[in-house]
This record gives structure tokens, sequence and C-alpha cells, in this order.
């Protein structure tokens, strides 16, 4: 059977969820957080007080490879737009998913086997099948009142004609151009 163990960590606002490394399961760690940095065996999540004030759910999880999980966000009241990110062990945070008003705008170099969906009440969830054991990660959801970028118009320079060769330039010469 496949089972974390959890304990206090030294301060109170913090849980910290660990795996010994002799664990006998092939198991994944999906830490799911706003400010935290997330390792396979061990995770650390900031007091949800401290946050930016974007929900998400669950806050971490352990599961096993091949199975399937779906990770929930709110975004702030009055915001639109929902992006979704990866963060592994020692990365910057990968882009996987943008959605507008419930359109997705934008998707990164993400697996098949990752989906998202943005609802009516701007809420969002992102759904990862057939785990496998490089999907352990921090997963981030941020949310903005921002509406994509739109052109609206285009500017140009005008520039001047060609310098006329041959028989043109010849016949504007004759002609006292």
């Amino acid at each position: 059977m496949c089972v974390g163990y959890s304990h206090p960590s030294s301060r109170t606002t913090q849980t910290t969820l660990t795996l010994p490394w002799d664990h006998p399961c092939p198991s994944l760690l999906i830490d799911y957080g706003w400010e935290s940095l997330g390792s396979s065996l061990l995770i650390e999540q900031e007091d949800s007080s401290l946050d930016s004030g974007v929900t998400q759910t669950p806050k971490h999880l352990i599961k096993v490879k091949g199975q399937q999980v779906t990770l929930r966000c709110t975004p702030m009241s009055g915001h639109l737009s929902v992006t979704w990110y990866q963060q592994t062990l020692g990365q910057g945070p990968q882009f996987l998913f943008e959605y507008y008003n419930g359109e997705q705008r934008d998707r990164g170099k993400v697996s098949d086997r990752f989906s998202a969906q943005q609802f009516n009440n701007y809420n969002s969830e992102l759904h990862l099948k057939s785990l496998e054991l490089g999907d352990s990660a921090l997963f981030l959801c941020a949310s903005s009142m921002a509406q994509p970028g739109m052109i609206i118009s285009f500017l140009h320079k005008n520039i001047p004609a060609p310098v006329q060769e041959g028989k043109a330039a010849r016949l504007a010469h004759a002609l006292g151009r």
C-alpha cells in the first residue's frame, strides 16, 4: 500500500509532507500551491493567508503512476483570465495553458495527457491523466483582470518610391523630373 506520512514542521503555519527515501511504491507527488517550492519528496506549503487571493485545491497530493488527477483554481473576484504553470524541482515555472472568459487563448508545449478548462464562473481545472514520475511538480494557477492583447490598428512608415533606373530614369530626366 502506498502511503505518505505527514507531520507538523517547526512553523505552525506550514505542513511538511514527506515520503521515506526507501519507500516501496513508485509514487508521484503533486505539490499544489502559490508561493511554495516543492520537490518529489518534501513539500512546504505557505500559509494561505499569505497567498495572492487565488484559491487552489487540493493543496497536496500523492498519487501512484498511471492514476489521474484534477487540480482546481478559483481566481480572484473579477478576474476573467486564468493561467496554469508547472514548476519542477530546480526549474522556473513553465507555461501550460491560458484561458480568458472561458476560451483557451494559448497552450504551451504540453503533453497530450494534460488538459484544462475554464467554466462560466471563471473557475478552472487542470486535468492530468496517466501520471508519470516526471509529472511530480508544483502546479501554479494565476489569475488576471487583463484582457489578452489585441491589435487595434497598424502603424507603418511611408517609404519613398525606389530610385528609378534604366529607361524609366532616362524618361524622367528627359521630362525634367
